[in-house]
């Protein structure tokens, strides 16, 4: 059996692995700005009486209509007392992020030129000074702050921050939503903007990827959004769970995106994957910073049938738009000089097998027994088919008339092309104008006799 060498992807690229692998799913969570949310009870707790904080998350803002009170909350914590952490779109493109301490002192960062309608990477950071705000991994504004937050009982929220008693529930999609109990710095918020973020960081507290369900399909069952690290799942409120929104809809790629094609029965490494099925897999690798380098490798089984089609005097391998090499297997599986078509007829009665290349890929069928008949044996009918080679078409004459007389001609890979039955005629033409050029196997039987013959379209 030839096929092609195994390769590995991980050594290809020069990077080590991490603990990370799997077929690709890259979801987000669709909002319908009516009642979804996503809620993380006491989830405050994982950043309480810290001076570091940070929050980053992709989000595909939707309401061109900004206005109170539909405001549109991204994700955070907000009591609007004594510990608020959050990013809201307040304005037509303006973002609001928000700290307030456990004194109540509120300190914002204004940011003023959101897109609509499109993919965007937010961090917000506490240092214990400073507040700093990240846009596509670039600094966008940044302010002087103090103090903690010191309850352990809010509820971090996605999809909503409620302002006393309203809702500003989100018009649009959010991914990759996460919160950390440090300050990310600048070099961190880009590499977490071009890449992804290493979830194995000790000062990772909440991380939601959005990767479940199925996109734009029935997600009934699925009533909690994981959490990538330990605890605190969020709970889906409201959402419809099926269609195009409310939903999981497709998310945000990141990463290197490659491709690579393999023989049926082969593998390929791709990090800690041996892969063996077509599909789409991801794998991250380490960077010098808190993020991963992104993977995804889609990878295609080129699959070849074997099978070979035999009538009376031609074997036709089933695969088409292939190279072929037919074998006599009687004498050692020796290639048979110039039978290198898709068909062969054998002169002799013996076992044959054909090598055939495809997609870069080659295999042999199994020994088919073949016996070889003579022109006698097969020919007991008298006709003639004409011309041949042939173009736009073939008649077929018959020496007296028979009573009924069955016409079916196949191409080279066995398709039927043409069937016609005749009664008491002594002709036929048969118009070929609109058939491909190459072989052609035309097979006649009558209750007096069968002839079958080979013939040739021209170009």
């Amino acid at each position: 059996m030839i096929k092609k060498l195994p390769f590995q992807i991980a050594a290809i690229l020069g990077l080590a692995l991490l603990s990370y692998a799997g077929q690709a799913q890259q979801n987000a969570l669709d909002f319908d700005n009516v009642d979804d949310q996503v809620t993380v009870a006491n989830a405050s707790a994982t950043i309480a009486n810290s001076t570091n904080m940070s929050i980053s998350m992709w989000v595909y803002p939707a309401n061109t209509n900004i206005t109170f009170p539909d405001f549109d909350g991204f994700a955070g914590f907000r009591n609007n007392v004594d510990a608020d952490f959050y990013l809201i779109h307040y304005t037509p493109t303006g973002v609001e992020a928000r700290f307030r301490n456990s004194a109540g002192v509120a300190t914002d960062v204004i940011f003023t030129s959101l897109a609509i309608n499109t993919w965007q990477h937010f961090v917000f950071t506490y240092n214990g000074t400073i507040l700093t705000l990240y846009r596509n991994g670039v600094s966008v504004g940044s302010a002087p702050a103090t103090g903690t937050i010191a309850s352990a009982t809010q509820t971090f929220y996605m999809g909503n921050l409620p302002y006393q008693g309203t809702n500003f529930f989100l018009n649009g999609k959010l991914d990759e939503v996460s919160l950390w109990n440090k300050a990310l710095s600048a070099q961190e918020a880009a590499c977490i903007y071009n890449n992804h973020i290493d979830a194995s960081d000790a000062n990772l507290k909440l991380y939601y990827k959005f990767n479940q369900g199925v996109v734009n399909g029935n997600n009934a069952t699925v009533n909690t959004l994981q959490n990538t690290v330990a605890g605190y799942p969020g709970s889906l409120i409201n959402f419809a769970k099926t269609g195009t929104t409310s939903n999981f809809v497709p998310g945000v790629i990141k990463g290197t995106i490659d491709s690579a094609s393999i023989c049926q029965g082969q593998s390929i490494t791709f990090g800690a994957l041996n892969i063996t099925t077509s599909g789409n897999y991801v794998q991250a690798f380490p960077t010098a910073s808190i993020c991963d380098s992104i993977v995804e490798l889609k990878v295609t089984v080129a699959s070849l049938n074997l099978s070979v089609q035999q009538n009376a005097t031609t074997l036709t391998s089933a695969q088409a738009g292939a190279t072929y090499q037919w074998l006599n297997c009687g004498t050692g599986n020796s290639p048979i000089n110039n039978a290198v078509q898709q068909a062969y007829a054998p002169t002799a009665t013996g076992t044959y097998s054909v090598v055939v290349t495809f997609n870069n890929c080659s295999d042999t069928s199994t020994c088919i027994n073949f016996t070889a008949a003579g022109i006698e044996e097969l020919n007991t009918l008298s006709a003639s088919v004409f011309p041949n080679p042939f173009n736009a078409q073939l008649e077929i004459k018959f020496a007296k008339t028979y009573p009924t007389a069955e016409i079916n001609i196949t191409d080279i890979s066995g398709k039927l092309v043409y069937t016609e039955k005749l009664i008491s005629e002594k002709s036929t033409i048969i118009s070929t104008s609109d058939w491909k050029a190459g072989c052609y196997f035309v097979e006649i039987v009558s209750t007096e006799g069968i002839l079958r013959e080979k013939v040739v379209k021209q170009k």
